[in-house]
């Protein structure tokens, strides 16, 4: 039934997504991708190439549905940096991919961010320092263009200017992949909305990923301008392209290719020397094997000296291949990491003009991954043989390495690192610092104070993609210290824990606890080659983690409903055949006997149907009554079979008809009614209704936040937890987990199954309720998924990936490492707090007046932007609460009616600063 249900529905998905202009958030919460333009890429060959932020993109938009902190603690070898507190959803907080930039005493560290995605649009998470890595502040996200989205992949650099540049990948308001270059000048406080980098190139037709930007800071000729790599993947492969902007990033030039057609080309890095000279390297993923160019006229042409496309060296691939259908097809490292390839990192001394190169490669033997060294000193013309970076013996893993060459010429290279676990799992932060250009390397040293356990992978507990840790690490320098910003898991968070298997796939079972085991019966086949409803009956023996089979059900079917009173088990209703009618069906199991036995059928066949036992009566609710939605009808009819006479009899109905009433629980003698779905409407709905079986009475409670069909519900201590089914769009299941007071009508986000699926019931065994069977449209075929969730603990401890910094002595030329401990820093006193809740905007006599409201505001700025991310106005900074704006742009011109965009930045009397979201503002005169 659920299958059929996707197929009918497949046209209204297509005319709702074709409609999406730009991402909104459907009953508050839904969030859209923009545009409908890379479904080509995820058949493409290439896919296993493509960036875990382009890899993220596909997975939420195809395949599943600024807050200021201060870290007040001293900071010692290493430090957390992003605050847990704007992880608002227990399933979406992974932090990865770090990128660090330095300027005099401030520094900025940016991060992907998978929590802030629905609700800012924006992936690219930063945070800023201002007394040289003290202390952080979590700033939240780089803004989107109006109606686009910001995916990611982070990359910093800082001009000689202070001028802070953020690349990320982007998607504009038509879905249209593009190189966003986010600008700030207030130290890195605040970022404007992204400027297209790759605009001669941004279509359709092409994806635009995995980028890299620096700058030139050499005091030549063409300092101060900013450049950016990346790889422009089409149909036919993917190439290096780059671009450059010689006015501060507000407009980039025309790109240009820097590798041939017809490969495909992938982590490209670039940097600049201290003759203004600009490297740009990346791994040829056809070879294997790292290449480079060359230019020496500020990036106008490559291939200077006859350094363009030259291959320095040749690569292994890491670690093994990954399943097409858990891991896209990616090499992965042991415990499913998807570890980034070979992706080379580059740095160019900047007192001889030495170019070195970093990256990873399998070398001979059981080892998988090893990091290795190679070294220019004519330009980038030879290079010297690769050198083994990492010097243990252990035969573990060690990869994503970074490199940085302080003001001094010192270099260091960090990677993560496995030597310290005989199960070549969990892994540190290790560096190695060398003061003669990488001719010798002191022993390595460990950089990370606590190890980092792997999460759950395959399937992942977060809700990106399923293989990830992603692709690179950060470092960078200035004359006296190196800055480092990793993922690290060493913290923990929640998620649901992974059972063994259901031996028969199925999906819409009917699914029952009696003492510590649960009943799975019936359901529709799945696998290949499997069709039909099964009568299989297989019971999860919780305490011996087994399974077993027991006697099947006399009428096969999908879409029936199951209670328990004592030791019989009862089920109601279904579909016998996946194109005839609804069943009738009631039949009783005798535990004891393991036997079956036939009761009085329904006197409405159903599917679909909920059903409780309260007391000595059992309760059949809603349903449909024909298996295909094409010919049933939703149902509000609600049945009573009392156990005692052995008869049926009518109560009061359902206030809304309803069928897919997979959340259907008894809660203090009354029963609670999830969602569910309206054949009249086609919708899934988000209602919330309650039947007391004393009164014969239904009554309505608040409603869902989510539109939710086929989720699943149970009782959970004193609140109820409802996860899993569909929501409006049809495609995207809820694999969002939530619960319920029936007290208050309060919902909490707890952590989500790994697997997103529909046609799925929910068992409690004591404190833990268990999700079993159920698909997401056919994407776990033959898994009979089986999790669990505690209810007391609210999930299970595993690592939780943040991002973590550590500022390290750069060691002269010559001379030894610096020490390890950190420099000891006094704790400072925690400043009143500085918060902008509320905007208020008023016209009197064609001038706009801004009204702000909050806590310990002294100050305030506004700034309006056009739809294209432009700045177009920026007052000055006024004391007080309010300001005014008469629609003149910077130069004092009136601007033309039409929408554009604003925010305001506040400030308090110690210095604080914070900013709005980004807001629409329509000028009509």
């Amino acid at each position: 039934m659920l299958s059929i249900r996707r197929s009918l529905l497949a046209a209204l998905l297509i005319l709702f997504l074709s409609g999406a202009l730009g991402f909104s958030f459907q009953d508050n919460a839904g969030f859209h991708l923009p545009g409908n333009n890379y479904r080509w890429l995820l058949h493409s060959p290439f896919r296993r190439y493509l960036s875990p932020a382009a890899e993220t993109f596909l997975q939420l938009k195809y395949e599943q549905p600024a807050r200021r902190w201060a870290q007040e603690r001293l900071r010692g070898q290493d430090q957390r940096l992003n605050d847990p507190a704007q992880d608002k959803n227990p399933s979406l907080t992974t932090q990865s991919e770090t990128t660090v930039a330095v300027y005099g005493s401030h520094v900025v560290v940016g991060w992907n961010d998978l929590g802030q995605l629905r609700r800012t649009g924006s992936i690219s998470g930063y945070g800023y320092s201002e007394d040289g890595g003290q202390h952080f502040k979590d700033a939240g996200v780089i803004p989107p263009v109006f109606g686009g989205v910001n995916l990611g992949d982070p990359s910093l650099t800082v001009d000689g200017r202070g001028n802070f540049y953020f690349a990320q990948i982007s998607l504009n308001s038509k879905g249209q992949a593009f190189v966003g270059v986010a600008k700030s000048d207030d130290e890195g406080k605040t970022f404007d909305p992204p400027v297209d980098a790759s605009r001669s190139i941004t279509s359709s037709n092409s994806f635009q990923d995995k980028e890299w930007i620096t700058s030139d800071a050499s005091g030549g000729p063409h300092d101060g301008s900013v450049y950016v790599s990346w790889t422009n993947i089409s149909s036919q492969g993917g190439i290096i392209a780059f671009s450059r902007s010689r006015d501060g990033g507000r407009r980039f030039e025309p790109a240009i290719p820097l590798s041939p057609a017809g490969g495909f080309a992938q982590g490209a890095t670039a940097q600049v020397g201290p003759e203004g000279e600009i490297y740009v390297a990346w791994e040829d993923m056809l070879a294997p094997g790292i290449r480079i160019s060359k230019s020496t006229d500020g990036g106008r042409s490559f291939g200077a000296e006859g350094i363009g496309n030259k291959l320095v060296t040749r690569v292994v691939p890491i670690g093994q291949p990954g399943a097409p259908a858990t891991c896209s097809g990616r090499r992965i490292l042991k415990g499913y990491i998807d570890a980034a390839f070979e992706f080379p990192s580059l740095a160019v001394n900047p007192t001889n003009g030495e170019v070195y190169l970093v990256y990873a490669s399998n070398p001979p033997g059981l080892d998988q991954s090893d990091i290795f060294f190679v070294r220019s000193a004519d330009g980038g013309h030879n290079w010297s043989q690769p050198v083994r970076v990492n010097d243990d013996r252990s035969g573990n893993d060690q990869f994503m390495p970074a490199i940085s060459t302080s003001a001094n010429g010192s270099l260091s290279i960090i990677w993560y690192d496995r030597r310290g676990d005989p199960d070549n799992l969990k892994f540190n932060v290790y560096r190695a610092v060398s003061t003669d250009g990488g001719r010798s390397f002191r022993p390595n040293e460990r950089v990370s104070s606590v190890s980092s356990a792997v999460p759950p992978l395959n399937p992942n507990f977060d809700l990106g993609r399923p293989c990830y840790m992603g692709d690179y690490i950060g470092i960078t320098a200035d004359a006296d210290s190196f800055y480092l910003a990793w993922g690290d898991n060493r913290d923990q968070g929640l998620t649901w824990r992974t059972e063994p298997a259901m031996p028969t796939a199925r999906e819409a079972t009917a699914n029952v606890a009696v003492g510590d085991t649960v009943f799975v019966l019936g359901g529709s086949k799945l696998g290949y080659d499997q069709f039909g409803e099964s009568g299989a009956n297989q019971a999860y023996q919780v305490q011996r983690r087994r399974w077993v089979n027991l006697a099947p059900l006399p009428t096969p079917r999908a879409g029936a409903a199951a209670v328990a009173v004592g030791l019989s088990i009862y089920v109601l209703g279904g579909s016998a055949s996946q194109f005839g009618g609804a069943s009738d069906a009631f039949e009783r199991y005798d535990i004891l006997t393991n036997s079956w036995e036939e009761l009085p059928p329904l006197p409405t066949p159903r599917s679909g149907l909920g059903a409780a036992a309260v007391g000595d009566k059992i309760y059949a609710i809603g349903g449909q009554d024909c298996s295909s939605d094409a010919c049933g009808r939703s149902l509000d009819t609600v049945e009573v079979y009392d156990l005692r006479s052995g008869r049926w009899s009518s109560a009061a109905p359902m206030p809304t008809p309803r069928t897919d009433l997979t959340a259907t629980v008894v809660y203090q003698g009354q029963i609670y009614v999830f969602g569910g779905f309206n054949l009249k409407l086609l919708a899934p709905l988000r209602t919330v209704e309650v039947y007391d079986p004393a009164r014969d009475r239904w009554t309505r409670r608040a409603n869902m936040p989510y539109r939710r069909g086929g989720g699943a519900a149970a009782v959970c201590g004193n609140r109820i937890l409802l996860f899993g089914g569909f929501g409006r769009s049809f495609s995207a299941n809820r694999r969002t987990a939530q619960l319920y007071d029936p007290l208050s009508s309060h919902w909490q986000s707890v952590a989500s199954p790994k697997f997103a699926r529909l046609g799925i019931r929910a068992a409690l065994v004591g404190e833990v309720v268990y999700a079993i069977g159920g698909s997401l449209a056919s994407a776990v075929r033959e898994a009979g998924a089986n999790e669990a969730f505690n209810c007391r603990n609210l999930g299970y401890a595993r690592p939780d990936p943040d991002i973590f910094f550590a500022r390290l002595p750069a060691p002269q030329p010559g001379s030894l490492p610096g020490p390890r401990a950190a420099t000891p820093y006094r704790r400072t006193p925690s400043p009143s707090p500085l918060r902008l809740r509320r905007i208020r905007l008023s016209r009197l006599a064609g001038v706009l007046r801004f009204q702000v409201q909050g806590q310990g505001i002294a100050a305030l700025q506004l700034e309006v932007f056009d739809l294209a991310g432009r700045r177009v106005f920026r007052s000055g900074e006024l004391r007080g609460t309010q300001l005014s704006w008469s629609g003149l742009d910077a130069q004092g011109r009136r601007l033309a009616n039409g929408v554009y965009l604003y925010r305001i930045r506040v400030r308090s009397a110690a210095g604080r600063q914070t900013q709005s979201t980004v807001h629409r503002l329509v000028l009509v005169r």
